[in-house]
C-alpha cells in the first residue's frame, strides 16, 4: 500500500470518524465518535488545520489521521486503519516530525 497526505479539510470529520470508530477500543474509548472533548477536539483541529489525513494513494480510501499541535510541537492525535498501522503509521509519525 502506497500512503498519500494531505492537510485536512473541515469537511473531512466523517473520515476522521471513521478512524476512531476502528481505533476506539485500543485508545479505550469504544464509542468515540459519540465522545463530545473528541469531537470539539476534531472539529477544532480540522478548522485549526492542524491535522493531516493518510490516503491510500491507489483507491483514494482514508487510511489514517494525524492530529497535532504546531504550538507544542507535538502529535496529539494519531490513528490508522488496523491493517496498515505498524508499517505505514510510523511513516505517518515521521511525516508530522517534518512539518
Amino acid at each position: 500500500m502506497s500512503l498519500e497526505y494531505s492537510f485536512t479539510k473541515p469537511d473531512d470529520l466523517s473520515k476522521w470518524l471513521e478512524i476512531a470508530d476502528d481505533v476506539g477500543e485500543i485508545m479505550r474509548v469504544p464509542n468515540m465518535r459519540n465522545d463530545k472533548n473528541f469531537l470539539e477536539y476534531a472539529k477544532r483541529k480540522l478548522e485549526q488545520n492542524n491535522s493531516i489525513l493518510a490516503y491510500d494513494g491507489v483507491n483514494r480510501k482514508c487510511a489514517g489521521f494525524i492530529g497535532f499541535s504546531y504550538h507544542n510541537n507535538s502529535i496529539t492525535w494519531l490513528g490508522v486503519k488496523k491493517e496498515i498501522f505498524l508499517i505505514d503509521g510510523l511513516e505517518m509519525v515521521e511525516l508530522t516530525r517534518q512539518q
